[in-house]
């Protein structure tokens, strides 16, 4: 909602068409103090120069008013970092019931915030991803014995496979992402890995002894 301009400024810009100044020339006179239009100056002059219209009278400005003012959204931005849920929805719930969610949230976008979803898991940045890549290519699994390894995740299909190697495992190993054959025994390489059928090969988190 636009600011109503205030008596002073009125008064200066009558002032300087009544010496016949031009309405940009008024506009550089005025700055950097003032911010206004040449539309604006000719609209005063129009209304309170060539009238005898009191200077503090305005026009109500159209338009739905604001829900929140501005000292409102700063009390909701101290609520939302003091808050053990910092949520729109439970700031809005406490201290704001007459206004929506989203409203809440466009408010305090004007102050910088933005608001973000909630995530299961901690976000991996693209610096993080290319490390754990970086991390998985130099890892020689073939030099490993697949006996004392097995998959972190059970399913219907792999539970047969799991049974004999899981009396195997003694704890605290390290979680890493393996190819792991249906055969304990047999050893990949990398390359072999990429030639071999679907069916004989498992990617999952796995828990490895000796690492």
């Amino acid at each position: 909602m636009a600011r109503y301009t205030s008596p002073e400024t009125k008064a200066q810009i009558i002032a300087l068409k009544k010496l016949e100044y031009s309405d940009r020339a008024i506009v550089q006179l005025l700055q950097p103090q003032t911010e206004v239009s040449h539309a604006t100056v000719g609209r005063i002059w129009a209304k309170y120069g060539l009238t005898d219209r009191p200077l503090n009278r305005h026009d109500p400005i159209p338009g739905r008013p604001r829900k929140l003012t501005p000292s409102n959204v700063r009390f909701a931005a101290l609520a939302l970092a003091r808050s053990r849920v910092p949520t729109a929805a439970n700031i809005r719930r406490q201290y704001f019931p007459a206004v929506g969610s989203s409203t809440l949230r466009r408010y305090l976008r004007e102050l910088g915030l933005r608001p973000y979803k909630r995530r299961q898991v901690p976000l991996l940045t693209y610096r993080h991803r290319k490390a754990r890549r970086a991390w998985a290519h130099t890892v020689n699994y073939s030099g490993h014995n697949h006996a004392g390894t097995t998959s972190s995740s059970r399913t219907k299909s792999e539970s047969s496979y799991l049974g004999p190697t899981a009396a195997n495992i003694t704890g605290g190993g390290l979680v890493s992402p393996r190819i792991i054959p249906d055969t304990p025994k047999r050893r990949y390489c990398r390359d072999s890995a990429r030639t071999y059928g679907s069916r004989g090969l498992k990617v999952r988190g796995t828990i490895t002894n000796g690492l």
